[in-house]
């Protein structure tokens, strides 16, 4: 499960709560992008499928793989039957709207677009499914390993690999030192 205090909360006690779970060593956790979700989908037939969070007007998940096509050698690396949860983002300008500005226009646009300015990046945090073998019901820390190993073995040799990177879980008191460090950065509230 993925883990957000409720907003209602007050400062202090989402702090209190964030604490106790970090130090529980129960919890892990990782840097967030802030970005747009994508859940990349290649299929046992070897299709590739980059869906975002919600449906189109039609009420279908648009397939939107080729509005990134520097992400394409990545995509060809990858095992069939994998299926990663990730974020789209641009490192220099963080934000869901900034991605919109690529992911929801025309594809010949979002390609010309990046062609000029700051490509889109690919941040797996999540595994579901891995060579046809389904990850969903296996424990949080086994999944985090096998998105490890995935990058290992069919990133290392792919081209455009500066634009994919994957999330990094620690828990414990590594948790706590990552968090100290992305908030000395002013990378978070």
């Amino acid at each position: 499960k993925y883990y957000a205090p409720p907003s209602t909360w007050s400062d202090e006690k989402k702090r209190d709560s964030a604490r106790a779970k970090i130090f529980s060593g129960e919890w892990y956790g990782a840097e967030k992008k802030d970005g747009y979700f994508a859940k990349l989908i290649k299929d046992e037939d070897g299709n590739i499928l980059l869906y975002s969070r919600s449906r189109g007007v039609n009420g279908k998940f648009a397939d939107k793989h080729e509005w990134v096509p520097h992400l394409q050698p990545f995509f060809d690396a990858l095992p069939n039957g994998t299926c990663l949860l990730g974020e789209l983002y641009f490192p220099s300008q963080p934000g869901s709207r900034n991605v919109t500005t690529i992911m929801g226009c025309l594809k010949e646009k979002a390609v010309a677009r990046q062609e000029k300015g700051e490509k889109l990046h690919f941040y797996a945090f999540d595994i579901l499914a891995c060579r046809n073998c389904s990850l969903i019901d296996v424990e949080a820390e086994a999944r985090f390993n096998n998105i490890r190993i995935l990058f290992e073995d069919h990133l290392s040799m792919t081209t455009g690999k500066e634009y994919v990177s994957f999330a990094k879980y620690v828990r414990g008191a590594d948790l706590n030192i990552l968090l100290q460090e992305i908030l000395a950065r002013g990378d978070a509230p």
